[in-house]
């Protein structure tokens, strides 16, 4: 795991104000919205009990643990021991710990790292015209493979000459070189490759691309 980046952990459109859990690293979060939308997000396990903060509740922007009660607000710093006496001290223990998010592009970015907030890197930053012009399609999902070789897999154009050769890489020979445009920068790097592709094939792809007889293409890798 790559511990000192920005990681899109979920849409924004799913987080509310009701607790939710989300599932990264191998670690649970909980994120919520307080009154002001902005999120928050903690560890998602009391330091009293163990129990899941994202099957509480929401209260005056702080989470209520389902077990005992106790009340954490949004720095992880629990405030409140209901079944202890008004003038019992509370804990030095009892604190969570709480994660810089950010939302950008219809994501909630979190921040896993130990960085200080001017060391840490940029959020991505996606080509205006994209922004502007293009309308996104977000989808989730599951792949049951190491995330290095995602990485790899989307970012190797070569393999189409011989995976997706009943697609739009079926008029590629399976001998042609493949040349690429590679250009690295600070938190990840950009590739071009431009191809003669689909041209006269009459499938639906084909169709839908215009007949056009060069495939441009450019994969973006971001930190």
């Amino acid at each position: 795991m790559l511990k000192n980046f920005w990681y899109a952990c979920e849409f924004s459109s799913a987080i509310v104000n009701k607790p939710k859990q989300v599932l990264i690293f191998n670690q649970r979060f909980v994120l919520y919205r307080n009154s002001q939308g902005q999120i928050v997000a903690l560890n998602d396990q009391c330091p009293h009990r163990g129990a899941a903060f994202s099957l509480g509740s929401i209260e005056k922007n702080c989470l209520r643990c389902p077990y005992h009660g106790w009340k954490f607000q949004a720095d992880g710093q629990c405030i409140e021991i209901p079944s202890n006496a008004p003038e019992t001290p509370i804990p030095k223990k009892a604190h969570v710990d709480s994660y810089p998010v950010q939302e950008k592009y219809g994501f909630v970015w979190l921040f896993y790292g130990d960085l200080l907030e001017a060391e840490r890197p940029p959020l991505p930053t996606f080509p205006e015209y994209m922004v502007s012009t293009m309308r996104p399609v977000y989808d989730d999902g599951v792949d049951n493979a190491n995330y290095a070789r995602l990485m790899e897999a989307n970012l190797d154009f070569t393999h189409v000459i011989a995976v997706h050769k009943k697609s739009f890489g079926q008029r590629i020979p399976i001998d042609t070189t493949i040349k690429y445009q590679v250009d690295k920068y600070d938190w990840g790097a950009v590739a071009k490759v431009n191809y003669e592709s689909l041209g006269n094939s009459k499938s639906f792809l084909n169709f839908l691309l215009g007949g056009r007889p060069e495939l441009k293409t450019k994969l973006t890798l971001y930190l």
